[in-house]
């Protein structure tokens, strides 16, 4: 998640089997439509996950909650953020059905920062403060997706191979914080990765600042191949911060106990 650089705890997902071309726009012909409503139907079954992921990044330790919400016409996600010794950070967002956001909110005490961005059109507009100064911004995305947590959203990822394709996010910490960026995505091969005291078999996607971004930021994410969910990623904090380890170390998945 380019948000913070740094996994989160996640809640409810939902696994969406469509591709995107070159573009990143969608292309859900290239899929099965018989397994595009058996995965819709099962999450239609759970109407609300929570998700925890533990982050670590030398000695300290974040815990992300991810809280997921099914409504009529996407999904309601909320991202609770807690470090010990520190305000919590809450974000909040709304998809469409297909999980490209129509809206975040970035509530950081701390930092005295408080912005929402909306997307209108091609255009997604910024504006609240941020570390006690008003911002305003406007981001021309020229049609692509905006993906704002990783975790959620990319699910779709596992279902294909050697894809790529680019998305926007806005940072939210560091030399990027409320600046956008274009994305990379990299799907890449099944991988046996460690999970805890579990090797478990994960597909493999790399993530990247597009072009010479890459320099200063990219993470390598591991998705659950059964229904997409995000297991592990390791990445970037920003310049001179080190890597950060994320897992999910708790999901309330009814499908958790089986897998």
């Amino acid at each position: 998640m380019y948000l913070s650089g740094k996994p989160v705890r996640f809640v409810r997902m939902r696994r969406v089997c469509y591709t995107t071309d070159r573009m990143g726009r969608m292309d859900d012909a290239r899929l099965p439509c018989l397994a595009l409503l058996l995965w819709g139907a099962g999450f239609l079954c759970a109407s609300a996950q929570t998700l925890e992921y533990t982050e670590r990044t030398g000695k300290e330790t974040v815990v992300h909650t991810f809280s997921i919400e099914a409504l009529s016409t996407g999904y309601s996600i909320e991202v609770l953020t807690v470090k010990e010794g520190s305000p919590e950070i809450v974000q909040e967002v709304r998809t469409d059905r297909v999980f490209d956001v129509e809206s975040w909110t970035y509530r950081s005490e701390a930092t005295e920062t408080y912005v929402e961005a909306v997307r209108r059109g091609t255009e997604i507009v910024l504006q609240g403060r941020h570390k006690g100064k008003d911002v305003r911004r406007t981001f021309d995305v020229e049609g692509q997706a905006w993906y704002q947590l990783f975790p959620v959203g990319l699910e779709r990822l596992v279902s294909a191979e050697n894809e790529e394709f680019r998305f926007w996010a806005i940072g939210s910490e560091g030399i990027g914080a409320m600046r956008i960026g274009n994305f990379r995505a990299r799907v890449g091969r099944l991988e046996n990765v460690e999970l805890g005291e579990r090797s478990v078999n994960a597909r493999h996607v790399h993530i990247a600042l597009a072009g010479l971004g890459s320099i200063l930021w990219s993470g390598d994410y591991w998705y659950r191949p059964s229904d997409g969910r995000s297991l592990l990623w390791i990445s970037d904090r920003g310049p001179g911060t080190g890597r950060s380890v994320t897992e999910l170390t708790a999901e309330s998945s009814p499908r958790a106990a089986s897998q």
